[in-house]
């Protein structure tokens, strides 16, 4: 072959991977920006549907004026006397650098 004809043909190449990188950089979808909703507080807030969840779903728990102790006893955990002299320790530390820094 002539070096012409092969010039020709590599040019051509270069053209088309050069298209075709073009192509996939900028076909790309760009992502989809919203301007943001301005809520107002008097408005009942938006919960979009979900789909794993049923209507009968219940958003908060029945809020009570007191709680019994049996409500209690799953968050609360009463500290053991190795926990209660660990926090004493600390706090007379604490109280310790606060003495001796004041004037």
């Amino acid at each position: 072959m002539e070096p012409r004809r092969l010039f020709i043909i590599g040019i051509l190449i270069f053209i088309i991977l050069a298209s075709v990188s073009f192509l996939i950089s900028f076909g790309k979808k760009k992502d989809f920006s919203a301007p943001p909703r301005e809520y107002s507080i008097n408005e009942e807030p938006f919960l979009p549907p979900e789909p794993e969840l049923k209507d009968e779903y219940i958003y908060a728990n029945e809020l009570k004026p007191r709680w019994s102790r049996e409500d209690c006893e799953p968050y609360f955990t009463f500290p053991d006397a190795k926990q209660l002299e660990q926090l004493k320790d600390s706090n007379d530390v604490l109280i310790k650098r606060i003495l001796e820094s004041a004037p």
